[in-house]
């Protein structure tokens, strides 16, 4: 049967003490880990909204500005059209009035020869040189006659397509206002849900910055805790300094049952995987074979608890349980299968080790160093 070390009364409540403190740091701890992976999950989504924002505000500033190139080009083409009407109206007003000079001497010639026509006819007779001579003064009048009669259907023509062509412009230039209107519209539309979409980007980097700065400040405080937990491994090793005249009594009476198979009840398996993974996560598997033979020979020795809970859980032994780090792993189940499958030989009987203790090397203590840290 094995025997057990029953320390004073006096002692037994300081360990309780302790037991009660670290129990609460290590509660601590998860939490403020839990808290700041919250925090920082939401803080990278809304990391991701005010990315998808930017980019959306980007996309709706060039839609913004590819709307004013167009608007300026169709301003551009309203202008011409106003010049192009302009210069339209002036020359149908100077047509207009050279057409009404033409007509108004024309009514006169008319008048005229309507009013005189016998008397020129005997006048162009009576002056004729000849008969031939009398033709060509009638045909020179009939002429000039018909010269008037052309010139205004020709100006007649051409105010008709002077009014065509101005018609046609006007109808030109409503489409371009139409189509300058319509883009107004799409132009204050876009204006509007670009204000809307930097107002929510403005509040989106508020809550990020106020959820950057909780995941931050948890950080931080996590942060205080692993120095903690460096300050345990340091105290840990001052400890086993002091003691190693007792630690080898108890590596003595290790060695002697070193090998006897500990079989771990329901969830301690795991239990020392995670153990082994805080201890020994980065280290080589031999390191990881090593932290779990150290769990197995406190199992088998008198001087520890007689299970792998009691061990692991035992006040002032293994830092990852005071500081939270343990039970942050168990919770998310972050232990590799390199830890599994070392928590499986050790359990298994293969105990590389008589080692019942094991600190970051720094050079003090005398004992096996695997990787960065000795045991002994």
């Amino acid at each position: 049967m094995k025997k057990k070390w029953l320390p004073g009364l006096p002692a037994v409540c300081l360990i309780a003490c302790l037991f009660c403190y670290f129990q609460v740091q290590a509660a601590s701890v998860s939490d403020l880990k839990d808290q700041q992976e919250a925090a920082q999950q939401e803080a990278d989504e809304l990391e991701k909204a005010r990315q998808e924002l930017e980019a959306s505000l980007g996309d709706m500033n060039s839609q913004l500005y590819q709307l004013s190139g167009s608007i300026e080009e169709l301003q551009v083409q309203i202008g011409q059209s106003e010049e192009e009407l302009a210069r339209l109206e002036q020359e149908l007003s100077e047509a207009e009035e050279k057409e009404q000079r033409q007509y108004e001497d024309m009514k006169l010639r008319i008048q005229y020869l309507y009013e005189n026509s016998s008397d020129l006819s005997w006048t162009a007779l009576l002056e004729s040189q000849s008969f031939a001579d009398f033709l060509n003064r009638i045909q020179y009048i009939s002429d000039i006659t018909g010269y008037d009669r052309r010139l205004l259907a020709d100006y007649q023509t051409t105010l008709e397509n002077i009014a065509d062509c101005r018609t046609q412009m006007e109808q030109h230039r409503q489409q371009l206002l139409a189509s300058q209107e319509e883009l107004g519209q799409q132009e204050n539309t876009l204006l509007a849900s670009i204000a809307d979409t930097q107002q929510d980007l403005d509040e989106t980097a508020g809550e990020l910055a106020g959820k950057q700065q909780e995941a931050d400040k948890l950080a931080e405080q996590i942060a205080a805790m692993e120095a903690y937990e460096r300050q345990l491994e340091a105290q840990r090793a001052a400890e086993a300094a002091k003691r190693m005249e007792e630690i080898r009594r108890q590596e003595a009476e290790s060695q002697s049952t070193a090998g006897n198979v500990v079989t771990p009840q329901g969830g301690e398996e795991e239990l020392l995987a995670a153990l082994i993974y805080c201890e020994a996560g980065g280290e080589s598997y031999e390191a990881q074979l090593a932290v779990g033979s150290v769990v197995l020979n406190r199992v088998n020795s008198s001087y520890f608890s007689d299970t792998i809970t009691g061990v692991i859980y035992e006040p002032r032994q293994f830092s990852p349980v005071a500081s939270g780090k343990l039970a942050l792993v168990l919770e998310n189940g972050m232990t590799t299968d390199s830890c599994r499958n070392a928590a499986k030989e050790v359990l298994g009987g293969h105990i590389t080790g008589s080692w019942l203790y094991f600190c970051v090397d720094n050079g003090t203590i005398d004992g096996t160093v695997i990787g960065k840290q000795v045991f002994y």
